[in-house]
């Protein structure tokens, strides 16, 4: 249309607001059309031309702060950009039709849901936070799999106080499904599923994982290792010289995989608690991640297949566990296996609770390791060679 600005000659009716104007009235009038609108109304057209016009100067001016480095100003403009290109699509689609969604498009919808990042970090936020985060997922992934129209009007709907009830239930209903605390059953007719679901649990933690059993051994150290991720960037393990499990071994086997792990840039370290009192008053076994956390029966009733469970904790448990867990491994008596491995030792020594006893053979007299066992049985100790000589004869 190539508007012309005159003065009515005749009373008419406003294409834009369908309102009347007066004989003598400046108007503006396409004589193309013969159609007239009030001088300060606007076809659609008109707007999204303008608003066009405002998006393009705004993007210069952006650009231009942040070439000299004006980042805060250039962001201000980007926002202003952001809200101007919004109002230009809302001017180019119908918000008044009733909305219509195929099956399988929202079907792709809640698939890109499920599999975002946000599904992944949920366990980090109250519903106050992944409700903000929500909105902006969720209506991204609606223009990109419903295209522009039906995202400008579910966007119009979740602006509208009336539609709020809308836009919780929306988000109620994921933070719910993707809060749910899971449970895995350990069984002897579920060999292989057990293992995925050690595995499972162990890749579901972020950042780092925490790990208190009283009663670890290499195995539980092994199996454990080989489930965490590559992402994990640290790994503490908390175990306690009273289970019986300790040995120069056991910290020869923990200073390789110590080792093994930094090669994947993982931080692996291992405490010991060296106090009767703290030691009895841990029970239950965990597994926290930054985000996530698990009570679980021990590594050796997994791996045997024992009836058990494995139940996620919830939010509030993980943070009280994870500061128990820290106020443990950095109390004095909590000893570092490689580090304090000569106060160890001798504690083990001292107090007869190494699994095995670094001696000499009673009949060769040449250096050999026995198990505890065998003092505490009252026998001597016999290094392989001649316990073989003995059971021969």
């Amino acid at each position: 249309m190539a508007w012309r600005t005159i003065i009515s000659k005749f009373p008419g009716t406003c294409i834009v607001c369908d309102n009347k104007f007066e004989q003598d009235e400046v108007i503006h009038w396409d004589p193309d059309t013969k159609k007239a609108k009030h001088k300060d109304c606007e076809t659609v057209k008109d707007e999204i031309d303008s608003l066009s016009d405002e998006i393009n100067s705004l993007k210069d001016k952006a650009l231009s702060q942040f070439v000299v480095g004006n980042l805060d100003e250039a962001m201000k403009l980007y926002t202003k950009l952001s809200n101007l290109e919004f109002k230009k699509l809302v001017k180019q689609h119908d918000v008044t039709e009733d909305m219509k969604f195929d099956e399988e498009k929202l079907a792709e919808l809640n698939k890109r849901l499920q599999s975002s990042q946000l599904k992944q970090q949920v366990h980090n936020m109250d519903f106050a936070t992944f409700l903000a985060e929500f909105k902006d997922t969720f209506l991204s992934l609606v223009r990109a799999t419903l295209g522009d129209n039906e995202f400008v009007r579910i966007s119009k709907n979740l602006e509208s106080k009336k539609n709020e009830s809308f836009q919780h239930q929306i988000a109620i209903k994921y933070y719910t499904e993707w809060t749910k605390k899971e449970s895995y059953h350990i069984s002897p007719d579920t060999p292989v599923t057990n293992k995925k679901n050690f595995s499972r649990i162990l890749s579901k933690c972020k950042n780092n994982i925490l790990w208190e059993d009283r009663y670890m051994d290499k195995d539980t150290i092994t199996y454990l290792l080989s489930g965490a991720e590559t992402a994990i960037k640290e790994i503490k393990l908390l175990s306690s010289i009273f289970s019986g499990q300790i040995d120069k071994d056991l910290k020869n086997y923990f200073e390789i995989v110590k080792k093994e792990m930094g090669s994947y840039n993982i931080d692996c370290q291992m405490k010991l608690i060296t106090s009767k009192e703290i030691h009895g008053g841990e029970h239950d076994r965990y597994i926290l991640g930054t985000n996530i956390g698990y009570n679980l029966p021990s590594v050796g009733q997994i791996k045997k297949d024992q009836k058990s469970d494995i139940f996620q904790i919830d939010r509030a448990e993980l943070e009280k566990r994870k500061d128990d867990f820290f106020k443990l491994w950095n109390d004095s008596e909590c000893k570092d296996i490689i580090n304090d491995w000569d106060e160890i030792y001798k504690q083990l020594l001292d107090e007869n609770l190494s699994k095995t006893i670094e001696t000499e053979c009673s009949e060769c007299h040449e250096p050999t390791i026995i198990y505890r066992n065998v003092i505490k049985k009252g026998q001597k100790p016999l290094c392989k060679k001649c316990l073989r000589k003995r059971k021969r004869y």
